[in-house]
Order: C-alpha cells, then structure tokens, then sequence
C-alpha cells in the first residue's frame, strides 16, 4: 500500500472510532440508569414487605427517637438515610439537619434487611443496630442484592447500598406513619415547588389547599433517590433543571427518582 492509501485507512479507522465511542458510552449510561432504578425498585420493595410483616419501617431505635422531636415538622419527623460517614461523597452532604442526636446511611437498612448482624468494614457502633437479629427476629433476607467487596455498586463491605456511580441511595421513611413521606432535599421550596401547591418531578405540597413551606413530598411510606450520573444535586437548582451551583455544573435532572 502506498502512504496515500495507508493515511486514508487510518483516517477511515479514525472516523469510525469516534462515531462508535459516544454509541458505547450511551449505551454504558442507559445501563447503569436501568441498573439504578432497578436497585431502588428493589430497595423500596424490600421495605415495604418488612413493613407488611412487621407492622413497622425497618429503623434503629435511634432514628426512631429521633423522628419523635416535638420541635419538628411532619416533613422534618421522615427520617433520612443519606451520606452521613460514606467516604467519597464529593456532593453537599445529606444528612437529618432538623433531628438532633442520630444520623445514618443507608447500612443502617441494608443490615435490617439483609438479616445481617455486621458487615466487615462496617463499625461496631453501627452493626449494633441488629444485634443479636433484635430488628428482623425473622432472619428473612428482604433485600437479595449483591454484597461486594470495597465501595463499589451494591451493597459494599461497609454495609452501604451504592448505586452505579458509587454514591449512597438516599432512603426517606414516613416516622410519623402518616401515609405522607418528604424526600430529603427534593421537601424544599426551592428545589422542588412549581407555583403554590404545585410541585416538580412528581412532587405535590403536604397541604393541597395552602402553601407549606418546605412540605413537598409524595404520599406513600418510602422514597428512594440517587444522584444519578453526574453523582450531583444541588438544592438551589429546580430538580427538574440543571445549572451552576458552587462554580460547578450540576444536573439535578438526571437523579434517578423512586416515584417517577
């Protein structure tokens, strides 16, 4: 072959790899969003059964004294499982602001639900939870995901449930058992109201008649999200919108959200 004809081989390979790089790459993310909402599906689903058979939401006794503040909300009493303690979490921190003297990731849920007493790298403070089996006296395995070494996605050595971006799913549970439940974060004003009453993706005012602040939310028991591809959220953002918060692009758009 001539130089000529081997240059525009090469040119030919060139074009051809960059039409099929970014067909890859889609394809990566509608699997791992496929994969997301396939794991909060379960997550949700695995609560729910435990509630059937228990006649309660699989918290520690902690989050439940916590969620019983006189001082709080009805929002503010859905306790949430967030990002307290997972290393790596490169977004603003989601944690139980309003509810003093418990915060938790969701390990707290999967130990419950797995039937599992500890997890290798999870602390003893935390495995205490269910010792000796006192919050699932079962032993049934409510959550089969797949447990794996390290962080990586699923449900990791330190107990936590992450999703394809390795971020924590974010659980809200109705404490006060009033068949209304908050999502954290996505409850506020300014992430998630349209006008009045009206809420954004999915969302709708605890009071449908008047205007609350910070009470949007979704009337079931559970509420599961991620933070999606872009592993971010910020609340100053609409969640159906993305902007620059912090002098970074963030998508809120692109969570993956249990109710939708």
């Amino acid at each position: 072959m001539t130089l000529v004809e081997l240059l525009v081989v090469f040119s030919i390979i060139a074009v051809l790899a960059g039409l099929l790089v970014p067909a890859l790459s889609g394809g990566k993310r509608k699997a791992q969003i496929a994969k997301g909402r396939k794991d909060m599906a379960d997550f949700k689903q695995s609560i729910t059964v435990y509630r059937s058979d228990y006649s309660r939401l699989p918290t520690s006794t902690g989050a439940q004294s916590a969620s019983n503040d006189p001082n709080a909300s009805a929002a503010e009493k859905d306790f949430a499982y967030g990002s307290y303690n997972v290393a790596g979490f490169k977004s603003a921190a989601i944690v139980n602001d309003q509810l003093p003297g418990w915060e938790a990731n969701n390990s707290e849920l999967a130990l419950i639900l797995t039937a599992s007493t500890t997890f290798p790298d999870m602390p003893a403070t935390n495995a205490a939870v269910n010792a000796n089996h006192v919050k699932n006296v079962r032993k049934h395995q409510y959550l089969s995901t797949r447990q794996v070494s390290g962080t990586q996605a699923g449900i990791g050595s330190d107990g936590v449930f992450r999703d394809p971006w390795l971020n924590p799913y974010i659980v809200t549970l109705d404490l006060n058992y009033d068949n209304f439940v908050a999502p954290i974060r996505y409850r506020m004003n300014a992430m998630s109201q349209d006008s009045g009453t009206k809420g954004l993706v999915g969302l709708l005012d605890r009071d449908s008649n008047v205007a609350t602040a910070n009470e949007f939310g979704i009337r079931d028991t559970v509420a599961v999200w991620s933070l999606g591809p872009d592993g971010k959220y910020a609340v100053s953002i609409k969640a159906n919108k993305s902007d620059v918060a912090g002098g970074q692009k963030v998508d809120n758009s692109d969570n993956l959200l249990s109710w939708q």
